[in-house]
């Protein structure tokens, strides 16, 4: 069964479970710098396995919604531009994630700083592309590579697709890779 959005857009659009799905897909659009609203608003219909998912997702998102601060900020003993991030999401104060220099500047991290889960999620992801990013350096340090080596290489260190890509183009914007060359 298919639900044409045009159609019942005075049940789909008017309802609170949209209404929230919308919020928290602008959310997420927001920390992948995507426009998921402007997908879902030209997409004319989606079926209904769709809608019941916008409806657990949007149930899960609420439940989890709590915010987090940040109770601490520590240095790593043997990595000096490394740092711990704790947190106390009212269960008291626990390590949460490690991030590199430019990331914990980038996101402003200080303590008392109010987290929510999705700019949890964020600063986690902008962390692993600068750890894969580190890597690509390494990896080139030695000679040259074509982009396919690179991202060969970030495959075989575990690196998502999504990661390698943004990689690959912060490498293309320095000049470090070029296939023409």
């Amino acid at each position: 069964m298919r639900l044409d959005i045009s159609a019942n857009a005075d049940k789909i659009g008017k309802s609170l479970i949209y209404q929230k799905f919308r919020r928290y897909i602008e959310k997420i659009a927001d920390i992948f710098k995507i426009s998921l609203i402007y997908f879902l608003d030209q997409t004319s219909s989606f079926n209904c396995s769709t809608f019941n998912v916008m409806i657990g997702l949007t149930s899960y998102i609420e439940a989890g919604e709590k915010m987090a601060i940040i109770t601490k900020i520590t240095s790593q003993k043997h990595t000096d531009d490394r740092y711990n991030i704790f947190i106390d999401d009212g269960k008291g104060e626990k390590f949460a994630f490690s991030v590199d220099q430019d990331v914990l500047i980038r996101f402003q991290l200080k303590k008392g700083k109010e987290l929510d889960e999705f700019e949890i999620l964020d600063i986690q992801y902008g962390d692993a592309v600068k750890k894969a990013y580190n890597k690509a350096i390494e990896y080139l340090s030695y000679r040259m590579r074509s982009i396919k080596e690179v991202e060969d290489h970030l495959r075989k260190k575990e690196y998502n697709d999504a990661i390698i890509h943004e990689v690959i183009l912060k490498l293309k914007e320095y000049k470090y890779v070029d296939d023409l060359e």
